[in-house]
């Protein structure tokens, strides 16, 4: 069986539901460590949270030792809840296993300090441990792909990534997403307007494929890329179709990107191409999931306020969020602002609270997650480090695309 990408089972992970996660986890987990557990009769969380019920699983020859699988973000709170209700139920629990779809922030830390609390041996298995074991075994990997490898599905489509979300000012970013992509990759290996016309023919033969005997005409593509963006047909219309032509041809910088069915005119992506953008959201995805990672480490390094973990998250995750909507509000002018033209914070602090109050940050704890959250945007935009370079850069040059790209050029 094919080995699997770390970067597609932290995606995977990212987006499984409770359920979802727990039947991965039931054939995950008792074979990589090598026993056989039993659903423990009775023993659900029932928690006044609401949130889904989680089943605990008892060792068949340890019957003091346990694991849990849960996707919730509170995993302190988790942890010590089903510790109670074991021995609320008469049992004795001399270790606790917490298999978790989250990551978890110094894991080891965590562990000792439940420990002590709790007077179990506590062992965390976050995201990051699932990554690296995953392929360990044959059954490993089998759990991965029966149950979650279809998670990452959506990467298959052109721009698929959420880098740029949508919004009410940004209906569709997925083609902005796709042309920084390919220009990206580009890097001057042809002239502006041909490249740009190069990444919207592609873009629009989304869902073309010849093992399939789905193929689109230039003039359906081109009606597809302009209905989408009226404001290019004055610019990309008339070299359309010989675009597409030379697309087509093997000698195009990189290879060949679209077959071309000269008998009846009309073209299609070949698998090759079809797998190219297939990565190139993975790279874009990974980024993002990067980068709050490094926003979530900020979130523990707060001086001017104090936030449980759960609240770390969501100030990171808040902050994420407010970037891309400065940068939606104001286009290029913050982009601007990040050469040191201009100031953009104000705009951020403007939006905050709706982002805020989108995220489901309750109303009492608002001020304070804010406050976290513009310090780790001031970090971000006065003290960034590599990958959050990288990100808002992506961001600049996606959003320079869309602003450019929409406005009339008639």
């Amino acid at each position: 069986m094919e080995t699997v990408s770390r970067d597609l089972v932290a995606l995977a992970l990212e987006r499984a539901s409770g359920q979802q996660f727990e039947v991965f986890v039931n054939e995950f987990y008792p074979s990589l460590i090598g026993a056989k557990f039993v659903p423990l009769g009775g023993v659900r969380d029932g928690g006044a949270d609401g949130l889904e019920q989680e089943m605990v699983y008892e060792e068949i020859s340890f019957p003091t030792a346990f694991y849990q699988a849960s996707i919730q973000e509170d995993y302190r709170r988790k942890i010590r809840k089903t510790v109670e209700r074991l021995r609320e139920f008469g049992r004795h629990p001399t270790s606790v296993t917490y298999v978790t779809s989250r990551r978890i922030h110094l894991a080891d830390v965590e562990e000792r300090a439940l420990t002590r609390e709790l007077d179990v041996a506590v062992a965390i298995r976050d995201a990051s441990y699932i990554a690296v074991h995953v392929n360990d075994t044959v059954s490993t990997r089998a759990a991965y792909q029966h149950n979650l490898s279809h998670l990452t599905d959506y990467l298959r489509s052109v721009g698929a990534s959420n880098i740029v979300t949508p919004s009410e000012n940004v209906r569709s970013p997925a083609v902005y997403v796709f042309l920084e992509q390919e220009l990206a990759r580009r890097q001057g290996d042809t002239a502006l307007f041909d490249a740009v016309t190069d990444s919207l023919a592609l873009w629009a033969l989304e869902g073309t494929d010849p093992d399939a005997g789905l193929m689109m005409s230039r003039e359906d593509a081109l009606e597809k890329v302009c209905t989408e963006i009226p404001a290019v047909r004055n610019v990309v219309g008339k070299r359309f179709g010989t675009r597409l032509e030379r697309l087509s041809d093997k000698r195009y910088p990189g290879g060949r990107r679209v077959r071309w069915h000269k008998s009846k005119n009309v073209f299609c992506l070949p698998y090759e191409t079809r797998q190219h953008i297939e990565q190139e959201n993975l790279t874009d995805e990974t980024l993002r999931r990067d980068v709050l990672v490094s926003l979530e480490l900020r979130a523990t390094q707060l001086q001017t306020v104090e936030l449980s973990a759960v609240e770390q998250k969501q100030a990171a995750k808040v902050a994420l969020r407010s970037l891309q909507r400065a940068f939606e509000k104001e286009g290029l002018q913050f982009a601007s602002f990040l050469e040191g033209n201009n100031s953009g914070l104000v705009t951020v602090a403007d939006d905050l609270p709706g982002t805020l109050s989108e995220s489901g940050v309750s109303p009492g704890r608002r001020p304070d997650v804010g406050d976290g959250t513009m310090e780790i945007i001031r970090g971000v935009l006065y003290d960034s480090n590599d990958v959050e370079r990288s990100y808002l850069g992506k961001l600049s040059r996606t959003y320079t695309l869309l602003f450019t790209l929409t406005q009339n050029h008639g």
